[in-house]
């Protein structure tokens, strides 16, 4: 029996019987009128969908799974359409009405249909039974392709019906359609905050893992450390990154770089002292303190620096760079790939040639838009900085509150699922297999990036993965301290009491998670070794 389809179909059927499907409000902030399902009279579309709806309970003990698996699929896709479609058709009845369902005295406004936990299980439902089907199809040995190209069709459906605004009665479209270019902007800062500050946290987090995986004394402290830092709540964290980088933002450029040119002198005299071998070992121990100390210091405010003026220069370029350099730069980066990986299959030699020269062109191409680009949009920066007035730290996108703090704090709180895969994946790495390499004759190098690193990136990707979308959720909450991103929408909503603003900035942000999910684990079979695959395939 399937038991996931089974499941699926009882609860639908359960959600409709008792629940409300939908709610009319009349107006944005008004509480409204629920109506289920079976308050419908005289409209027996609505009673074929909670008929069709127990259609996947009796599918589930079909044993044949090639036949199981098709239908459910058929029955899935219906339930996945009308149960977004039949409540709009509703709801503009409703709406049309809407004075027969309330009092005199409450104000009609703008009156609106909010869909509720009955339309919220019948979809989570409907995707559960598309599940099942595909389960079945995947055991009936039903080929990838054919597999995602029925895939493609609930994408498709999804698609059409927004598409022919057959949507647009819910009052989440509503907001959508009154607040979509601001929501386009706050999409693109989100996505970019999450991007810088997990590329932050993926290099400090695998240069962290592989010092404890290295260093047998220092591993503690490492993983110590970077689980505290994720013990403390976020807002908390804010607030302790606020006075210090406000403190940072006031001084003037000049003074920092003074700073960092003292503490690079410093840097190279005590490592210098330390090399000297006739001196005692106390001075030399107390040189390689200061060393560490100063690097790790100068290091620390240099990269909170890049990231921050990072993080306004890419934000400048994805929300106000030159529309046709984005259109030729997303073309050379689609490109460039796929030419790549076709210039490696057994093609005929001179094609697989014109297929590398014209990826590598592609990724030159794209290199070269993005420098251009990345030049633009510094020089707007530092344009709109007046002349009178001296140039400080603060120009750069430092200060206490705003998108500096939070990219820190995003970048911290990366830190500890990827610093314990990478010290997981690189200790789990089998030692008979990095002696065969070292009996081969490779270096400490080569064995670490053609032997350990391969052997550990599925491990190491998995904490990426968890990172990414951990950050999407935490990221909403830099709203509070300014820094902008999908948590305007709902922190307002919140404010407001307007459940509609809340679904409009957290259904993007649900969005987002898959996204990134799904985008990292093609980063991960794209780079994972064909032989390390199919083991994992047959383990599997």
């Amino acid at each position: 029996m399937n038991r996931v389809a089974f499941i699926a179909s009882i609860a639908i059927a359960l959600g409709f019987f008792f629940l409300p499907i939908v709610e009319l409000k009349p107006n944005r902030l008004a509480a409204g009128v629920p109506f289920s399902l079976l308050q419908f009279q005289n409209d027996f579309r609505y009673l074929v969908l909670f008929v069709l709806s127990l259609v996947p309970a009796g599918l589930a003990y079909i044993e044949d799974r090639s036949r199981r698996g098709s239908l459910l699929l058929l029955i899935g896709y219906v339930l996945l359409t009308l149960v977004l479609l039949l409540p709009t058709i509703a709801g503009n009845d409703l709406l049309a009405n809407a004075a027969n369902y309330f009092d005199e005295t409450i104000r009609l406004r703008n009156p609106r249909l909010l869909p509720t936990s009955a339309l919220t299980v019948g979809f989570i439902g409907s995707l559960m039974v598309l599940y099942a089907a595909f389960e079945d199809l995947r055991a009936s040995r039903w080929s990838f392709n054919v597999r995602l190209l029925l895939g493609s069709i609930g994408f498709l459906i999804l698609v059409g019906l927004f598409a022919s605004h057959a949507m647009d009665t819910y009052s989440v479209m509503v907001e959508f359609q009154a607040n979509g270019a601001l929501l386009g902007q706050r999409i693109i800062e989100h996505v970019v905050m999450v991007a810088v500050a997990l590329l932050v946290g993926l290099i400090a987090g695998v240069a962290l893992g592989l010092w404890a995986t290295r260093d047998q004394n220092a591993s503690p402290f490492i993983l110590y450390s970077v689980s505290i830092i994720q013990t403390i709540p976020s807002l908390a964290l804010f607030g302790l990154l606020l006075v210090p980088l406000a403190r940072l933002g006031d001084l003037p450029l000049s003074t920092l770089l003074t700073f960092f040119l003292i503490t690079g002198l410093l840097i190279v005299f005590t490592y210098a002292i330390f090399r000297v071998t006739g001196l005692p070992l106390l001075i030399r121990r107390g040189a390689m303190l200061v060393f560490i100390l100063s690097a790790s210091i100068a290091l620390t405010l240099f990269t909170v620096v890049l990231v921050s003026f990072g993080f306004r220069v890419i934000l400048q370029v994805a929300k106000e760079g030159n529309a046709e350099n984005l259109q030729q730069l997303l073309i050379a980066v689609l490109i460039a790939p796929i030419l790549f990986v076709f210039s490696r299959q057994p093609l005929r030699k001179m094609f697989r040639r014109l297929l590398a020269i014209g990826a590598l062109i592609a990724s030159l191409i794209a290199i070269v838009i993005s420098l251009v680009m990345v030049v633009q949009a510094a020089q707007s920066i530092f344009a709109r900085v007046p002349a009178s007035q001296s140039f400080s730290v603060r120009d750069l996108g430092i200060s206490g509150i705003g998108t500096a703090p939070a990219l820190v704090a995003l970048a911290l709180y990366s830190l500890l699922p990827i610093v314990r895969n990478t010290f997981a994946g690189l200790n789990n790495v089998d030692r008979a297999v990095i002696d065969a390499g070292r009996g081969m004759g490779m270096t400490a190098r080569q064995i670490f990036f053609r032997i350990e690193l391969p052997l550990a990136l599925p491990v190491i990707m998995a904490g990426v993965r968890n990172a990414g979308v951990a950050l999407v959720g935490i990221a909403v909450i830099a709203t509070l301290i300014g820094a902008g991103g999908l948590g305007d929408f709902v922190v307002q909503g919140i404010v407001t009491t307007s459940v509609d603003m809340v679904l409009l900035g957290s259904i993007p942000a649900i969005a987002l998670s898959f996204l990134v999910d799904l985008g990292l684990r093609m980063v991960e079979v794209w780079f994972t070794s064909p032989g390390l695959r199919t083991a994992q395939s047959s383990a599997k």
